[in-house]
């Protein structure tokens, strides 16, 4: 290189120095290896991933791969976690709609499922005005999931006419149901037999099913049967299932009765695994040793 004379030797020095800093200051930009400190550019061809997740029961993801050669490629991925919901169903009803002075009301109630293991409810009933004029605990039997609560009626003052309400609340949920009081009205025992039939309010192919029957006079108590005029379950496609009622049963019936206690008895039958859906009717008939008669119909569906 030659320098002019008119130039002085230390400001050309001073220019190529200068000239030589700036070129290499470009080259390391160009080629990536000069960063800034308010950022990182990076030209790594391994792919970069983000991911996303939330704390709630749903979850879900995105990744994102990054390649300098190419665009960017978005893969989203949602992943749901879900509860599957096994909420029992309480069930309560008492066994006549209408109680008179000094009769014994009862109050029958079922659990769907069953409970694990046996546990107690709370029994409350209060009278038309609000007022509790009882309260006790009842037993849910953990392989029935049923529950039978008796008190007196006209035990105190506050037994008046009217509507009475009766909830039962427990670890596994609480149900509510009515019955009528009426002090003046007098019925006589044993002229008139009480049948009620209670299903649960679904069920599944190939589950074990649980009906309740329970049996009682007009004053409330319970009365035992001495034979059955009918005992079966209808299908949705029309045929009729008898259930055994005795050991000594003819060999197409299925599912058997046994004895709880005085005038409560459970039918017990297992669905098919391929029963279809629909409704399906328990039916129940009784004679009493008095001769009194009941029928009545019970039902659940297969959704």
């Amino acid at each position: 290189m030659a320098f002019k004379k008119d130039v002085p030797i230390g400001v050309a020095l001073l220019g190529l120095f200068l000239g030589l800093v700036v070129g290499g200051a470009a080259v390391a930009i160009s080629s990536g290896l000069l960063t800034s400190a308010k950022g990182t550019s990076s030209t790594s061809s391994q792919p970069q991933a983000a991911v996303s997740a939330s704390t709630s029961g749903l979850s879900s993801s995105a990744t994102s791969i990054t390649d300098s050669a190419t665009s960017t490629l978005a893969v989203n991925r949602t992943i749901t976690v879900s509860e599957t919901s096994n909420t029992a169903v309480m069930h309560l009803q008492a066994s006549q709609l209408l109680y008179s002075g000094g009769s014994t009301v009862t109050i029958f109630g079922t659990l769907n499922p069953q409970p694990a293991l046996s546990t107690g409810v709370q029994v409350t009933t209060r009278n038309p005005q609000g007022i509790v004029v009882d309260i006790g605990e009842a037993l849910i039997g953990s392989t029935t999931g049923t529950f039978l609560y008796s008190l007196p009626s006209g035990s105190s003052a506050n037994w008046i006419q009217g509507a009475y309400s009766i909830n039962a609340t427990g670890d596994s949920g609480s149900a509510t149901t009515i019955f009528y009081y009426n002090p003046s009205q007098t019925t006589q025992s044993g002229t008139r037999l009480n049948l009620q039939v209670l299903a649960p309010s679904a069920a599944s192919p190939g589950q074990l099913v649980y009906v309740a029957i329970l049996l009682t006079l007009p004053n409330g108590d319970l009365d035992d049967a001495t034979s059955w005029s009918v005992l079966a379950v209808l299908f949705p496609d029309g045929t009729l299932h008898d259930i055994c009622a005795s050991t000594g049963a003819s060999s197409g019936c299925t599912g058997s009765l046994s004895r709880i206690h005085t005038g409560f008895y459970q039918v017990t039958f297992t669905l098919p695994t391929n029963a279809q859906r629909g409704t399906y009717f328990a039916e129940a008939g009784a004679v009493d040793s008095a001769g009194n008669s009941a029928r009545a119909l019970g039902q659940f569906g297969i959704p």
